[in-house]
């Protein structure tokens, strides 16, 4: 069932717009407002910024599978964003208006000026403005910027971006279109000439497109606040590369933020600059903001110390892992090639298992799990299972006990601490025995990001890359677990090239430290009617690059109806079992069969007098039953000559169900002979069919054509061969 966010994207798609997903408000019983970003609570700009990298979608708008894809995918239930500009052939005049906001009296004036806007779609925001959409012009670019045409009224135009309908606000209000000026029904109208000649003289006055700092009579900044913010921290940064400084965050701050706060004002006099989302918090998010950009040589070309602000960056250790490589690449001699010359097959080092034939040092492995299938539990019993050199589900520890280093980005502290103990009660495992060598890190406490986008499409690797290597050296990891990977970065992950630089990122982390590197990471959803394929490695959400990356990659899946039948577990216990398969076998042979676990159901000893303690799950091997159980010797040889009988004289057994061959059907000969013995135990359809195809691979039945004396025509039979009846030669059949 499609989404109400689904379906306004798709029909803002339909209007020719360029639809992205948005990260959404959320807000609790108490009243605390979050972000779904990484920032959640400290965010200052909640629900106002788009959940994925949206520079393509500048340009490009996304299709309707893509769109689909999104909000019936991972971003399911977020808010709806649109990007302005030439790309969707409209521009926003965005007026705030409300206590202390100027928009709507400047709109009035204008109009007053001027002329009336024509009819045009209007969408009513969360926090009480007004969106304008209106036709961009031919010959002339929209600028996106601030008090364009006056105080308190912005225009969205190139590469712009606004939140629309039905998305919830962080005031806790929706945003919504007009009644009378609704998309649906009033056409996006031409931009009148006075609002282009505007902001043409706008630009004219503001070459670098400076958004307007106004101040009152005693130089006190009343609006433009941001901008003015900026300024601040441009001034410190040129200030400090120019006397040769290294750019420390905290440095950058304790500079800029006194020669800000001293001379700002708040639009309300009962409120903090902290409050009105002006403060402190802020100016640090813009000073990583802009040491960023210096990174990535986005540093205003006008400040002519772009260069020089790079090198400093440098200097000052900001960059990471990748970035390094690729400066190790340029010094390195030229490329020739290396010959085998003398080397012998004894002397070449062993590749390194940790564990099973899933995790190596210094490679990169992954598992591709549908949603709630079972793959946290999964990756937590192997981590726990390497701390404890116990084989627990199968996978056996290759080195001894190891430490381990899980990075869960999804579950608070406290989950991940509750699935542990699970599975320590469940095996009986001393949880003395990995305290200090099972270590579990949340993303809800402390966000993880390896890599980003420099915003030319180019991948970097962040200070966490550093400090992920710091502390696997330091701690002595052997294995470290990211999931999921898609929130470990923030590259768009339909992107090969980026997808497959962050798997270098992380190839290089596990060769640098010699620890094995475990990424989790979503399938995509299946087509109606389907479930997850396993064993297939393509079915992993995003580019296909990821795939062809990693050196190692398994699935999880939930055991499928047609499975359930096969081994008689009733529909309602079919979901407490998985399977997992090998993905990809780049270096071992493929497993001959599944691994097929058994969810269990733990109660942990946090009980209170309100009632028992939470009940956790935790894995077991499970081994599916044998469709020959209860078969013995002389039944089957029984089943054999039934099948070499026929069912009648001159007609053969069809493999066929009993739907398609009806009084032919193979499973009729199991029927005759299981039910005239007493001690025998029933087949199910699925086991029969099991068995026959047994049977058929191993030769002992085969299919042939033969002429059916009561059909009078020719069919296809099953036939026993005598020879290869179990237990015989082919001597006592002739």
């Amino acid at each position: 069932m499609k989404t109400n966010e689904l379906n306004w994207a798709l029909f803002y798609a339909s209007l020719g717009w360029s639809v992205v997903p948005t990260h959404h408000v959320t807000i609790d019983k108490s009243g605390t407002k979050s972000c779904s970003c990484q920032q959640g609570a400290d965010c200052i700009s909640k629900g106002k910024h788009p959940a994925i990298n949206w520079t393509k979608h500048q340009k490009e708008r996304a299709t309707k599978q893509q769109i689909t894809e999104w909000f019936d995918g991972p971003y399911r239930g977020y808010s709806v964003g649109l990007i302005t500009g030439s790309v969707s052939r409209m521009f926003v005049v965005d007026v705030d208006e409300g206590p202390g906001k100027d928009g709507g009296d400047t709109l009035a004036q204008l109009q007053l000026a001027n002329d009336d806007l024509p009819p045009t779609p209007i969408a009513k925001t969360g926090g009480g403005g007004r969106h304008f959409i209106l036709k961009t012009p031919p010959d002339f670019e929209i600028p996106t910027d601030k008090n364009t045409l006056g105080p308190g009224i912005d225009t969205r135009g190139e590469r712009g971006f606004v939140v629309a309908a039905p998305s919830l606000h962080a005031s806790g209000e929706y945003y919504i279109w007009d009644d009378n000026a609704h998309p649906n029904t009033t056409p996006v109208a031409d931009a009148p000439q006075w609002v282009v000649k505007l902001l043409q003289q706008g630009i004219k006055a503001k070459p670098n497109a400076t958004p307007t700092v106004r101040e009152d009579g005693l130089g006190r900044v009343l609006d433009g606040r941001e901008t003015y913010m900026v300024r601040c921290i441009a001034s410190v940064i040129n200030h400090t590369i120019s006397n040769g400084g290294a750019l420390v965050p905290e440095e950058i701050f304790s500079a800029a933020w006194p020669r800000y706060r001293d001379t700002t004002l708040t639009r309300d006099s009962t409120q903090t600059l902290e409050g009105e989302n002006r403060g402190e918090t802020l100016m640090r998010q813009r000073i990583d903001h802009l040491l960023r950009r210096v990174a990535t040589g986005k540093w205003p070309a006008h400040e002519e110390i772009n260069e020089r602000a790079h090198e400093r960056l440098v200097t000052a250790e900001r960059v990471g892992v990748f970035a390094k490589a690729l400066a190790e690449m340029a010094e390195k001699p030229p490329l020739t090639p290396t010959f085998i010359g003398d080397a012998k097959e004894s002397e070449i080092p062993k590749r390194r298992w940790l564990y099973g034939h899933h995790l190596a040092r210094k490679f990169v492995s992954i598992t591709l799990s549908p949603g709630a299938v079972g793959k946290t539990s999964l990756e937590l019993t192997g981590m726990i299972a390497m701390a404890t050199n116990r084989n627990l589900i199968g996978d056996i520890p290759h080195e001894g006990a190891v430490k381990t280093w899980t990075l869960n980005l999804e579950d608070p502290h406290d989950e991940l601490l509750r699935r542990v103990f699970a599975i320590c009660r469940y095996y009986s495992i001393n949880p003395d025995l990995i305290r200090q060598t099972v270590a579990l890190d949340s993303g809800r406490d402390r966000s993880f990001i390896i890599a980003e986008d420099s915003g030319n499409g180019n991948i970097i690797a962040t200070p966490d890359a550093e400090q992920l290597v710091k502390q696997i050296k330091a701690h002595n990891i052997a294995c470290v677990s990211i999931d999921p990977f898609v929130k470990s970065h923030y590259a768009n992950e339909n992107d090969n090239k980026q997808i497959d630089d962050i798997i270098t990122v992380y190839g290089q982390v596990a060769e640098e430290t010699n620890c094995a590197v475990s990424l989790v990471h979503h399938v995509r959803k299946p087509a109606p009617g389907q479930t997850s394929a396993a064993g297939d490695v393509n079915q992993a959400r995003g580019a296909s690059a990821l795939g062809a990356a990693v050196r190692s990659a398994r699935t999880v899946t939930v055991m499928t109806d047609q499975e359930a039948q096969a081994f008689g577990i009733t529909p309602e216990r079919r979901k407490w079992y998985i399977r997992v398969d090998d993905a990809k076998t780049n270096m071992q042979p493929p497993q001959e069969h599944a691994v097929w676990l058994e969810r269990q159901s733990v109660t942990l000893d946090n009980g209170t007098i309100d009632g028992p303690g939470d009940n956790m799950p935790a894995l077991a091997l499970w081994t599916p039953p044998d469709p020959f159980d209860g078969l013995s010797s002389e039944l089957v040889q029984k089943i054999l000559d039934q099948i070499e009988k026929g069912p009648a004289d001159g007609v053969r057994y069809s493999p066929q169900s009993r739907t398609q061959a009806r009084a032919r059907s193979i499973h009729l000969a199991f029927d005759e002979v299981l039910s005239t013995d007493p001690r025998a135990e029933d087949k199910s359809d699925a086991q029969v069919t099991k068995i026959v195809q047994l049977w058929l691979k191993a030769g002992l039945l085969v299919r042939e054509k033969y002429h059916n004396k009561i059909e009078r025509r020719d069919q296809v039979g099953l036939f026993v061969d005598n020879t290869k009846r179990p237990g015989q030669t082919s001597e006592t059949f002739i």
